[in-house]
């Protein structure tokens, strides 16, 4: 290696550097296809994501009611059948009843008031006093269940307004006589103070908004409050409720401008349906968030996408570019490197004159110094010895100039194929060669050897009288270590000696090892 080329530079492989820029085009060009296909369907992902969030907000709030309403719906058959079978005709009786409906009132929080009408409308029994005597009768809850009376029905009345002005919905069931025919209602109205704090109670972001509504369309509550839509019948053929009835379904969710407030709006339906009670109308939960607030979120995440993609191109393109101009000057290094060795062999004369590469003179510097560099880095050192098989045979056969020639085709070769820089070739005596291979661990090293085994054998130097082949043959021994305090280069060197003799009695032409 030390009879190279003053135009090595001039071979170094540019090639591979377009390769590899070629490569990171196409990694970034499919990445950058990928990333925009991930976009292109970030949108759907987010949306079906805040559905399920949405409709699972729905749930909770229409399980929640559900629970208020089988609660009152026991409370009101209760309180009806004290009523009937007792009557309130004494004020014992009455004060009885009154009792139980102002329990009823503290141990019920969605509950306002419970009240009990005659069959006249008159305020009978209620568990607030400063209504007892009046009278109910032109009221649209009273109506409907006088003009259609069912004993087994829970009658969910439509959104009406209190004397105090707030909107409010009640529970009822019917009161009947002795041969079952109409006798009055039983009655609980809702709180929806407190209904108000559960429909806020799911939110999870500023832009929503959730409600309750009747089943013939009439908006009862809505969170957060905006009181000048309440009694809004928003049961219209272009609805979201409309078409959320139309589908029969227990929930549903849609997409656009709603009937309302006229906002895009992304919104979940859920049908109160209770189980196992008989009522004559449901409620319908809705959960809803601004669409445009949703995107900016959408915007936002691609945005980020892009910016860490940007960065990653001009991050892989700056990096190519650094550690290709990095190998670069470091193979000018390597080169001039090579170039100084080769100078100072010559000027100091420790080249062999035969075969043209370093002598044992130099090789004993040169292993000096690569033993202390790895004893200072913790880095392998490969020592390397070989032997040309049956060499002195050789040169009996065919003559001592023949045999000089050989040295200097095997020594030509082996120099040739050992590629890399930092590793030392030298003649050790006679017809052996040895090698120094500085990091480098055992596995490469017989990878190494290997090669020059057969690149010999690949020469085809005719050897008649060996022993081993008709061609001239190598036997390796190779030791490796990382240099220490308690070991000398010596013992490294008659390892690999071992390892030589090992290849020889193994029948030659073979790598051996001792470590």
């Amino acid at each position: 290696m030390y009879n190279r080329s003053d135009s090595q530079l001039s071979s170094f492989n540019i090639k591979s550097f377009f390769i590899e820029w070629i490569f990171l085009i196409f990694f970034l060009l499919i990445l950058s296809i990928f990333v925009s296909f991930m976009l292109f369907h970030q949108n759907e992902d987010i949306l079906k994501r805040e559905e399920d969030r949405l409709l699972t907000q729905a749930k909770i709030l229409n399980d929640n009611l559900l629970n208020q309403i089988n609660s009152i719906e026991q409370a009101l058959l209760s309180t009806r059948g004290i009523i009937e079978k007792d009557g309130l005709s004494d004020k014992k009786s009455k004060d009885h009843v009154e009792e139980h409906l102002k329990t009823y009132v503290k141990v019920l929080p969605y509950l306002r008031a419970f009240v009990a009408l005659d069959k006249n409308g008159e305020v009978i029994a209620t568990s607030r006093e400063d209504i007892l005597g009046f009278n109910y009768s032109s009221r649209e809850y009273f109506s409907n269940i006088k003009n259609n009376p069912s004993k087994g029905k829970l009658y969910v009345n439509r959104p009406y307004k209190t004397l105090l002005g707030a909107w409010t919905i009640n529970l009822a069931l019917m009161l009947s006589d002795e041969k079952g025919d109409f006798n009055g209602v039983i009655f609980a109205v809702f709180e929806p103070l407190q209904l108000m704090k559960t429909l806020e109670s799911v939110f999870y972001a500023n832009d929503m908004r959730s409600s309750i509504i009747h089943g013939d369309g009439t908006l009862f509550l809505m969170a957060p409050k905006k009181d000048e839509v309440l009694g809004i019948k928003i049961n219209t053929e272009n609805s979201f409720l409309y078409k959320h009835k139309l589908g029969n379904k227990l929930n549903s969710i849609y997409k656009g401008k709603t009937f309302i407030a006229n906002d895009n709006r992304l919104v979940a339906f859920y049908t109160v349906n209770p189980q196992n009670i008989d009522v004559d109308s449901s409620l319908y939960i809705t959960v809803s968030r601004d669409l445009n607030a949703l995107y900016v979120n959408i915007r936002t995440e691609i945005y980020i996408v892009v910016a860490l993609m940007i960065i990653l191109i001009l991050s892989s393109i700056i990096g190519l570019y650094l550690l290709q101009r990095k190998r670069y000057f470091s193979r000018i290094k390597e080169i001039e490197q090579e170039e100084e060795k080769r100078k100072i062999l010559e000027t100091y004369a420790y080249i062999d004159s035969m075969t043209q590469i370093a002598n044992r003179r130099y090789f004993d510097q040169f292993l000096d110094k690569e033993w202390r560099y790895c004893q200072r880095n913790k880095k392998n050192l490969c020592i390397v010895l070989i032997d040309i098989d049956n060499f002195k045979l050789y040169n009996d056969r065919y003559g001592h100039q023949a045999g000089d020639e050989c040295l200097k085709k095997v020594a030509r070769v082996l120099d040739d194929n050992l590629n890399r820089s930092h590793d030392f070739i030298a003649r050790y005596g006679g017809e052996e060669f040895i090698c120094i291979l500085p990091n480098t661990n055992i596995e490469d090293a017989k990878v190494i050897c290997e090669k020059l085994r057969v690149e010999i054998e690949n020469l085809k130097i005719p050897h008649e009288d060996s022993k081993t082949s008709n061609v001239v043959t190598i036997s390796i021994g190779i030791s490796c270590t990382i240099p220490n305090e308690n070991i000398e280069m010596n013992d490294l060197i008659r390892k690999a000696d071992n390892a030589l003799y090992l290849s020889k009695k193994a029948g030659r032409n073979k790598v051996s090892v001792e470590l």
